[in-house]
């Protein structure tokens, strides 16, 4: 591993590591959402909302779009996908178990239900 991997590796893990964060990744992977609404899903302010935000952007995980006031945020799935895959395949636990399918992380489990979906 680089050390630029290394960074970058610890840079994702630390801002997944947040309870917050974690639960705002969840609700970015249903769709996108403007901070308002992911206000109003916590008991925390807005600002505290915008500086989890902050560390998930600075990390690559989300990205924002403005609209005059309103900021709205998406989940960079692709470089987490891919930033997770790479991290996870150095492992030979893992990497028997995980491989890539496009540009999404697929465990052997995912990909034989895959397969059984496909045969039915």
């Amino acid at each position: 591993m680089s050390p630029y991997e290394a960074s970058e590796f610890s840079a994702v893990f630390g801002a997944m590591s947040d309870p917050t964060r974690q639960r705002i990744l969840m609700l970015l992977e249903e769709r996108d959402r403007c901070v308002n609404e992911l206000v109003s899903q916590f008991k925390l302010t807005q600002p505290t909302i915008s500086r989890h935000l902050g560390i998930l952007k600075q990390a690559q995980l989300v990205s924002d779009t403005r609209d005059g006031r309103r900021v709205c945020y998406s989940l960079n799935r692709e470089y987490m996908s891919q930033c997770c895959g790479r991290y996870f395949k150095q492992f030979s636990c893992c990497s028997a178990s995980v491989s890539f399918v496009g540009q999404n992380i697929v465990s052997k489990e995912d990909r034989s239900i895959r397969e059984e979906v496909k045969q039915t």
